[in-house]
């Protein structure tokens, strides 16, 4: 069967009347399961679960919350490094475990070294036999992804200007060594991917910090997984553009 699991970035839980664009997004992916990140407010999460039709709901005020339509058994596991607990959502019916991240913000070079404290933490809890992703906001760059610098805001550029030009980039690369695999870039090796930011905040994206990263096992059943562009909601919804992944399970 098709399984459709979607990270999406919702920017401060939807508040400033967002929520109805929230869930037209959301409802027009057709997603079993949505992992939501920056959705510590258990009332607007709730509400956004009844706007866009899912049963299931959970939310403990951490950034790391989840929409679904099949059963789960969620939790959420504390980390030391970063300032939102990793969720684990284990779907009953399957033999799958998915973990929703929310990384540290700033492409600031000493951030980059807590953004590896943080994956270094979550790999303590992966399991070694399980096929399994890991969704979210990582809040930073991939190796040898693009960026459009020109179109950073000021204090952006300044950064890139602290960091003699580029952003670190050793969590992911870390992870990738580690035997992940780069959903979209294994797809889409010529494509930027850019997840952020909508017209909300920009005319054009032009930075990709969300990802889904799947276990050697996972791999096989990869079906698709993009940054999407529709529907026209999605611009007043959120900063970040929504990542949909596709299994085969």
């Amino acid at each position: 069967m098709l399984m459709k699991i979607l990270t999406y970035n919702i920017l401060y839980s939807g508040r400033d009347g967002r929520l109805p664009h929230l869930a037209e997004v959301i409802r027009s992916t057709d997603a079993d399961i949505v992992m939501l990140d920056e959705a510590s407010n258990s009332d607007s999460v709730a509400e956004l679960a009844q706007r866009a039709d899912y049963p299931y709901f959970g939310c403990q005020r951490h950034s790391t919350a989840y929409l679904s339509r099949v059963p789960v058994i969620a939790d959420w596991l504390p980390q030391t490094f970063g300032r939102s607990a990793f969720l684990r959502l284990i779907l009953r019916d399957h033999a799958l475990h998915l973990y929703g991240v929310h990384l540290l913000p700033s492409l600031l070079f000493f951030a980059e070294w807590l953004r590896q404290g943080e994956l270094n933490a979550l790999r303590g809890y992966l399991p070694a036999d399980v096929p399994h992703a890991i969704l979210g906001d990582f809040n930073t760059i991939a190796p040898d992804d693009p960026m459009i610098q020109a179109e950073f805001p000021i204090e952006m550029k300044l950064i890139m200007r602290i960091n003699c030009g580029d952003a670190r980039r050793g969590a992911i690369a870390g992870l990738l060594k580690s035997g992940y695999t780069d959903a979209f870039r294994h797809l889409y090796s010529d494509e930027p991917g850019y997840t952020m930011p909508t017209q909300l905040l920009a005319p054009i994206p032009n930075t990709r910090l969300d990802y889904a990263f799947l276990s050697k096992q996972l791999l096989p059943h990869l079906v698709d997984c993009q940054a999407l562009r529709h529907p026209a909601a999605i611009h007043q919804a959120s900063d970040h553009f929504p990542v949909l992944l596709e299994l085969d399970l």
